[in-house]
C-alpha cells in the first residue's frame, strides 16, 4: 500500500473524541438508569461517576501503552510481542470474540427498539438486513466515513438532545439525593458493573490506534 493510500485512512488526533464517544453514546443510554438505580439506589449518582472513572483510567493506560510502542504497532502486534506468537493469537481472538458479540447485542437491541416504538409488524430480519447493507456500505468508503458518522453522531444529539436535559432540572428534588453513602461499596461497585455499557466504545481506542496521524500526540 503506497503513503498516499495510507494518508486516506487516517485521521487527526482531534477525532479520537468522537471516535470513542460516537460508540459509547448508543442503546446502553436507554436502560442504564434503570439498571444503577436497582443496585445503588439513590446512590447511583456515585456508581455513574465511579464508571466514568473507570473508564477514564483504562483509556490512560491504553494511550500509555501504545505511546511506548514502536512503529505505532496495533493491539495484534502488542499481544504477539507481550505474550508470544500462540498466547498473543488467544487474546487477539478473544478480543475479536468480544467486538462481534458487541455488535451482535447492539444490533438486537436497536431492531428490537425500532419494532416496538415503530413498525411492530416488521420482522427483525428485514431490520437486520438493512442496518447489515448499510453497515458495510459506509465501512466499504474507509475510516474516514467511519469516523464522520461517528462526528454527527455526537454533535447532532449534543446540540438537539442534550440541551433538553436541563428543562426538568426546574422541577428537580435534590434532597432525593441524601443520604449520601446510604448503600455498601459493593452495592455501588455493582451499580457501576450494570452501568459497563456505557463504556463500550473505550476498547476501539485498542484496536484503531495505527490510524490516528502521530498516534503519540494522542496520549
Amino acid at each position: 500500500m503506497s503513503q498516499a493510500t495510507k494518508e486516506r485512512f487516517l485521521v487527526s488526533p482531534f477525532l479520537v473524541f468522537f471516535l470513542i464517544t460516537g460508540t459509547q453514546v448508543g442503546i446502553g443510554m436507554l436502560s442504564f438508569q434503570r439498571l444503577v438505580m436497582k443496585e445503588a439506589g439513590h446512590d447511583a449518582w456515585i456508581a455513574v461517576i465511579l464508571t466514568g472513572i473507570i473508564a477514564h483510567l483504562l483509556i490512560w493506560v491504553m494511550y500509555k501503552l501504545f505511546a511506548h510502542s514502536p512503529n505505532a504497532e496495533d493491539i495484534v502486534s502488542i499481544h504477539q510481542r507481550y505474550f508470544g506468537k500462540w498466547a498473543g493469537f488467544v487474546f487477539s481472538f478473544a478480543l475479536l470474540v468480544y467486538f462481534s458479540l458487541l455488535a451482535f447485542t447492539v444490533l438486537q437491541t436497536y431492531i428490537e427498539i425500532i419494532k416496538i416504538w415503530m413498525f411492530p409488524l416488521m420482522g427483525a430480519w428485514q431490520f437486520s438486513l438493512i442496518f447489515l447493507v448499510l453497515t458495510y456500505y459506509a465501512v466499504l468508503g474507509g475510516f474516514r466515513v467511519v469516523t464522520g458518522l461517528c462526528f454527527w453522531s455526537v454533535v447532532i444529539p449534543l446540540l438537539t438532545i442534550f440541551p433538553m436535559l436541563f428543562f426538568p432540572l426546574e422541577y428537580a428534588h435534590y434532597r432525593n439525593l441524601l443520604p449520601i453513602f446510604d448503600h455498601s461499596i459493593g452495592e455501588i461497585f455493582s451499580g457501576a458493573k450494570s452501568n459497563v455499557t456505557a463504556i463500550f466504545g473505550n476498547g476501539n481506542a485498542a484496536c484503531i490506534l495505527p490510524v490516528y496521524q502521530t498516534a503519540g500526540k494522542v496520549a
